[in-house]
């Protein structure tokens, strides 16, 4: 199994096996991250207008498969759910995504006095904060 890693806090980095990756176009990357960060299905419609809005649909669409593919492709995961109408993510083991890590440790640390000791807590803090570079997608 591939090991992909996201990282969106800071300028985005994507990781296959600890090796950095381009995916060659902003398009493709920006495709990624929306498709990780909300872990769901969305109409290919209203994707392709999302990231071409420029363009008509029938191009518009065109560009969304090929950037679909290309990553997909790049990632060498399985873990992409498409159709002729939707395309989505669901949460995988095989991508780990910098920002889930991130509000894994804050909800971890907002259970100190029920779970979690005060030391306890404090690690998950320091944790999160290690992982924030910089804003979501700084420079993007």
């Amino acid at each position: 199994m591939v090991n992909a890693k996201l990282n969106l806090l800071g300028s985005p980095e994507i990781f296959i096996d600890g090796e950095s990756i381009s995916l060659g176009t902003r398009k493709s990357v920006a495709l990624l991250a929306y498709l990780a960060v909300t872990e769901s299905a969305h109409s290919r419609d209203s994707l392709a207008a999302l990231l071409w809005p420029e363009h008509d649909q029938t191009r518009a669409r065109t560009y969304l498969r090929q950037s679909f593919h290309a990553f997909t492709k790049r990632l060498g995961t399985t873990d992409f759910q498409a159709d002729r109408q939707m395309l989505g993510m669901a949460p995988s083991p095989s991508l780990e995504v910098d920002i889930h890590r991130f509000r894994r440790h804050l909800q971890s640390a907002h259970a100190y006095d029920t779970e979690l000791s005060a030391p306890q807590a404090l690690a998950e803090l320091e944790q999160a904060e290690a992982l924030f570079h910089d804003d979501f997608m700084a420079g993007f």
